[in-house]
């Protein structure tokens, strides 16, 4: 397979625990939009691997492959939101600070993480 290309992706899957500071912003109507910042802890469930070559998939863990993913992952969370009386949006950004790898090599491959969303209350 030497001189062949390939494609490889890692997919990993966390649990995120964020405590976030919300500041609400005053307005004299129904839209009231909001800013946060917070730390947030991302628990890893798992990690795997998926290479393509010469039009063939091959899966596996990534301690298989031979990179032990950290358990653990630490990150800053910050964004904006609006609510319209009962319907809420937010946009965040998570910023990892943490190496994923779990090696002892000079390895820089951290998590970000964009995410929309919509709310209802009731």
């Amino acid at each position: 397979m030497e001189g062949e290309d390939f494609t490889m992706t890692f997919k990993t899957d966390y649990i995120q625990i964020p405590i976030l500071a919300k500041f609400n912003l005053s307005t004299k109507n129904n839209v009231k939009p909001n800013i946060f910042i917070g730390p947030a802890l991302g628990i890893n469930l798992n990690a795997k691997y998926e290479m393509e070559v010469v039009g063939q998939t091959i899966e596996g863990d990534m301690k298989d492959f031979g990179m032990d993913i950290k358990s653990t992952d630490f990150g800053l969370v910050f964004g904006a939101g609006v609510n319209f009386g009962k319907i809420s949006v937010d946009a965040r950004y998570n910023l990892g600070l943490s190496d994923i790898p779990d090696t002892e090599e000079d390895v820089d491959i951290k998590n970000s993480v964009i995410s929309i969303m919509l709310g209802y209350s009731f």
